[in-house]
């Protein structure tokens, strides 16, 4: 039995979102899932189009750790912290494209060891750094296209 499969929260005017704002979505999530034993509760997080501009350090942390799906996609993101996704290490997938991103912090994407898919298409990325998507060992397909890279450095 699937409880919710997604969270849309598409064309909203919300601009920020506070630290650790999904904690209690997440501890009803964790009540159900142990009533329903084993099946998942939340599969994908919608929160493509609005008008987030920043991600707070740790806003994921203590929410939702079994959803596989993430989309931040066409917000105003400018820079990727490294505690920006700390609490997904379920996370499969991860949508950032249609952003400003300019800025990606060392090892940003640690705490998603299981990530197989980033798209960071269609941003302001310049440069790639030897520690910026350190960790993803799961990693298949990261989808840098339409960014300003004008060069690929050798340890890439």
């Amino acid at each position: 039995m699937h409880i919710l499969e997604e969270l849309n929260l598409l064309n909203n005017p919300i601009e920020y979102i506070q630290a650790y704002s999904f904690a209690e979505l997440y501890k009803c999530c964790i009540t159900l899932r142990l009533l329903i034993d084993n099946d998942y509760i939340i599969n994908s997080f919608q929160l493509s189009s609005l008008k987030i501009s920043f991600l707070d350090d740790s806003l994921f942390d203590g929410a939702l750790p079994l959803f596989d799906r993430l989309d931040l996609s066409s917000n105003q993101i400018r820079e990727i912290r490294k505690q920006s996704f700390k609490g997904l290490s379920f996370l499969y997938e991860l949508f950032l494209l249609n952003n400003f991103v300019s800025m990606i912090e060392e090892a940003a994407f640690a705490y998603m060891p299981r990530l197989f898919f980033l798209n960071l298409n269609n941003n302001l990325i310049a440069k790639i750094d030897k520690n910026m998507f350190i960790n993803l060992n799961s990693l298949t397909t990261l989808n840098l296209e339409d960014n300003l890279i004008s060069e690929i450095p050798s340890f890439a």
